[in-house]
């Protein structure tokens, strides 16, 4: 009867034990959850931000040196035409260190178009193949994957 009674307080202690731990699983996958949606909605946040400030401007300066080069002759016009060249790339390179922030491409095609994307853009030759299961990363998660890779890769 010991040996029953005795095996019978293990199987108790097991079950509890595991339910313990089902339940700590379940609050971390919470946690982690939501520090990954606090850190996407910063990042919307300041994509946003950079649109409405210094895109902004950078269009209106862009607007106003369009207006003076039609009023300048050849010389002066050929310069302002190279401010503009700068100013246009500038553009890009904010409208994409927004976009590496949180990619369009995610936004708009997940993460079978958001990773071939971003690996055009490492520093390194980085070559895909993939097979996506929607249910197993969040959406945010590619960026962070291909830092790692660079930081490997550079080590």
């Amino acid at each position: 009867m010991g040996g029953v009674a005795s095996a019978a307080r293990l199987a108790v202690a097991n079950a509890r034990l595991q339910a313990e731990v089902r339940a700590r699983f379940a609050e971390l996958t919470a946690s982690r959850r939501r520090i990954v949606e606090a850190g996407d909605a910063q990042g919307r946040e300041l994509a946003r931000k950079l649109s409405q400030g210094p895109e902004r401007r950078l269009n209106a300066v862009s607007r106003l040196l369009d207006d003076a080069a039609a009023e300048v002759t050849s010389p002066e016009r050929d310069g302002l035409a190279e401010v503009l060249a700068e100013l246009r790339h500038a553009r890009a390179e904010l409208r994409d260190f927004a976009q590496g922030i949180r990619p369009l491409s995610l936004s708009a095609g997940g993460l079978g178009a958001a990773v071939p994307l971003l690996a055009q853009r490492a520093p390194i030759p980085v070559t895909v193949s993939m097979a996506v299961d929607r249910n197993r990363l969040p959406a945010s998660r590619p960026r962070h994957g291909d830092a790692a890779v660079v930081r490997r890769a550079r080590s």
